[in-house]
């Protein structure tokens, strides 16, 4: 079994729920109302050693977050709450932080531990992180793809093959085991882009193609992604579909 959280936001508001759903079965194990217990509007961050870090905007229309908050994900517990702190990036099972009022230094939050510490030397620790990227042997997210890419004219000719359309802007695919072949697009419509996932098998069979949004006004990344033979992706915003791939 996989746990995937997903966090639920009310629109115009700041109030949000975390909800853990177990993959492949998709049954949520537990919710946790965020806003019942973090000031402002709270972001998940990422998810290290059991830990999912939060932080909170106090606008959302302000591109600046404070504080920094860590649920831990086996006790279903806070287990750290500081409202000082100012999350920068991550490295391994630490974080990088700034204290509020301080601008000179750099800390370092080690996420095993829960202890902070002032950072000797940032310039490397920072050119480090720079240079890595969260990844998990169990998630497969897809290759972005621009126009610049070689690959990108036979994607074109390949969804205008499979499903008629003319896609616009970046696409994203992955290839599954050598048995699925799995694609998100945007086509042009009368109030802005819609968006779809294509699925086909070796065969180059469609086996799945949702529209999953439209009236959209710009392009995400990481549509999807694969967990456990399953294709994960959100759906108008408000649904969660999973499609076995097996």
């Amino acid at each position: 079994m996989h746990l995937v959280l997903l966090q639920g936001v009310t629109q115009g508001r700041s109030e949000s729920t975390l909800y853990a759903i177990s993959i492949p079965s998709c049954k949520e194990l537990w919710q946790l109302e965020l806003h019942k217990a973090l000031p402002g509007w709270p972001s998940l961050q990422l998810v290290v050693e059991g830990k999912a870090c939060f932080t909170c905007f106090k606008e959302p229309s302000l591109p600046v977050a404070e504080g920094l908050f860590i649920f831990d994900l086996h006790t279903q517990q806070w287990s750290f709450r500081d409202e000082l702190l100012t999350f920068v990036n991550a490295q391994g099972t630490s974080l990088l932080v700034r204290k509020q009022g301080d601008e000179e230094h750099y800390h370092v939050l080690d996420l095993k531990s829960l202890t902070v510490s002032l950072l000797d030397n940032p310039a490397k620790w920072i050119k480090t992180a720079q240079l890595s990227k969260q990844a998990s042997k169990e998630v497969q997210y897809p290759y972005h793809i621009g126009e610049e890419n070689p690959l990108y004219k036979d994607l074109v000719e390949f969804v205008q093959e499979k499903a008629s359309h003319l896609l616009v802007g970046m696409v994203e695919y992955l290839e599954w085991a050598d048995d699925r072949m799995l694609v998100s697009y945007y086509i042009e419509a009368a109030e802005g882009l819609m968006q779809y996932v294509l699925i086909t098998d070796k065969e180059g069979k469609v086996v799945l193609h949702d529209c999953i949004d439209e009236k959209l006004k710009g392009m995400a990344l990481d549509v999807f992604m694969v967990m456990d033979k399953q294709c994960i992706y959100i759906k108008n915003k408000t649904q969660l579909c999973v499609y076995n791939l097996a």
